[in-house]
């Protein structure tokens, strides 16, 4: 990871977080518990505000259903309702905009 947080001092950085069935065992753990603690970090490296969440669609349908995908980031204790609101689009159209 640290390798990844590194990169938080540059601030036109951003990390994408999808894949998280990719990071479990079996990979329809939902809501995949053990990944929190990476995203835990990476939330104090880059904050809310330099998260995308992406679905991971087609790949995650092996494993998940699609609301699942989108579902887990509300499922994160440590994230509040305006992290995720930003994690989950905010922070996307900001760049796009």
């Amino acid at each position: 990871m640290r390798q990844v947080t590194d990169l938080a001092r540059y601030p036109g950085v951003h990390v994408k977080l999808s894949g998280f069935y990719a990071l479990t065992s079996p990979g329809h753990d939902f809501p995949h518990h053990a990944v929190w603690p990476y995203v835990e970090q990476l939330v104090e490296a880059f904050s809310c505000n330099r998260l995308l969440w992406a679905s991971d669609f087609s790949p995650c349908l092996d494993w998940v259903t699609f609301p699942q995908t989108i579902d887990i980031v509300n499922r994160m204790p440590f994230l509040s309702e305006g992290d995720v609101a930003k994690i989950t689009g905010g922070n996307l159209l900001a760049i796009v905009d």
